[in-house]
């Protein structure tokens, strides 16, 4: 159990006073308790440093339980987990290639449309979209990173074969075209060093 120590309130005003200082224990929730019911009430950045704080003693803290007290041990789970396992890696080193999804199905053992229901079953997503999506994450990292040239080379690089299709993609998924992504991405980030400094 992760204990924290802290001033206790009620004879604190009395021992500060007369100069002693008296500790209490107090439990991981109970810290991170109250630095949550605190949190509004600090300025903006503040709040950032609180939340990583809290962040980290969530992370040390040994006061936890199990959801449950055993590991399921089901050998078709597992073997879900590995052929989604495989899914998932085929797509991660090749998203800037072009995909068929003929190709993946072979891979899993599955004929296309079983391999088309199987997926979507299991990840509420169509291949297609959730290719897209990676594509579109890939492309969101490049651009924060400003390791490009120009948009339409991180399309190119993130598996897109138009960059009308990649606007179109990006719009659908983040929302915004990836021009003004850029852009509020940029003058957050100049707006939070202008708070910092």
């Amino acid at each position: 159990m992760s204990i924290f120590w802290s001033r206790e309130g009620a004879e604190g005003n009395l021992n500060k006073k007369i100069g002693v200082k008296r500790w209490s224990r107090i439990s991981g929730k109970k810290m991170v308790g109250e630095k949550l019911k605190q949190l509004p009430s600090l300025p903006h950045f503040q709040q950032l440093v609180e939340l990583l704080q809290i962040c980290q003693l969530l992370a040390t803290s040994e006061e936890y339980s199990l959801l449950h007290s055993r590991p399921i041990a089901n050998a078709s789970l597992l073997k879900e987990q590995q052929r989604l396992h495989k899914i998932y890696h085929f797509i991660e080193t090749n998203y800037q290639k072009d995909i068929d999804v003929n190709r993946v199905a072979t891979l899993t053992h599955l004929t296309t449309a079983a391999f088309c229901r199987y997926f979507k079953k299991h990840t509420g997503h169509t291949f297609i979209a959730f290719l897209n999506e990676i594509r579109i994450n890939e492309a969101c990292k490049k651009l924060t990173a400003h390791k490009f040239e120009s948009i339409s080379t991180v399309a190119y690089k993130c598996g897109f074969k138009s960059i009308t299709n990649f606007n179109r993609v990006f719009k659908c998924v983040i929302g915004t075209s990836p021009r003004e992504y850029l852009d509020n991405y940029l003058s957050s980030v100049s707006s939070a060093t202008k708070i910092a400094s």
